[in-house]
């Protein structure tokens, strides 16, 4: 989470430097292009420890997996609700820099800012996580917390400036997009 926060934030400000650098606007496609090249780097180096795990791999009984699993009514709800809301922001998520931008005037620093405060948002959030399942359920946490975010997405169009439409941005990321992700919820 710290990285993608990192890396939200750095979207916004490399064409910041990259603009002056290049004799250009910061919001110029030149600008935006450099800052693209500094991720090659950073994704080619982050692949590296992947090829240096010696893993294991174990074959499984899917058939036995299945007719473990004691409890089907809560796993299909819960495999509903969160496909509904996966389909829900994945119709709505790419959409929202482009909202930002288009409609609200966001400027790419501003739209970077905004959705770096949600990864760091999202993150502190996960570590609630816990709190909120002993308290609700983990079913019940899950179905809840994406139930509420829904209405986030609509006031996100519904926002008079980027700043409201900032705030409630973070807060459907972090109800819907995954600050008690699922792993959070079983441990």
């Amino acid at each position: 989470m710290g990285a993608a926060s990192l890396g939200s934030l750095l979207a916004g400000f490399l064409p910041l430097a990259f603009g002056p650098l290049l004799g250009v606007d910061h919001e110029h496609a030149a600008a935006l292009r450099a800052a693209l090249v500094c991720v090659v780097p950073v994704m080619l180096l982050s692949a590296i420890p992947i090829y240096l795990i010696d893993e294991r791999w174990q074959a499984i009984d899917i058939r036995r997996w299945w007719e473990s699993l004691e409890s089907y009514g809560p796993i299909g709800m819960l495999a509903v609700t969160e496909g509904g809301a996966g389909l829900a922001l994945g119709m709505t998520a790419p959409f929202f820099n482009v909202f930002f931008a288009q409609q609200l005037g966001a400027s790419t620093a501003a739209i970077g800012l905004i959705f770096g405060v949600g990864s760091v948002v999202t993150a502190f959030a996960t570590l609630l996580a816990p709190l909120v399942v002993r308290r609700l359920g983990r079913v019940r946490t899950v179905a809840f917390l994406k139930f509420f975010g829904v209405p986030f997405l609509v006031l996100i169009g519904l926002a008079p400036g980027i700043v409201t439409a900032g705030i409630v941005y973070v807060l459907a990321i972090v109800l819907i997009g995954g600050a008690f992700p699922n792993k959070a919820l079983t441990d």
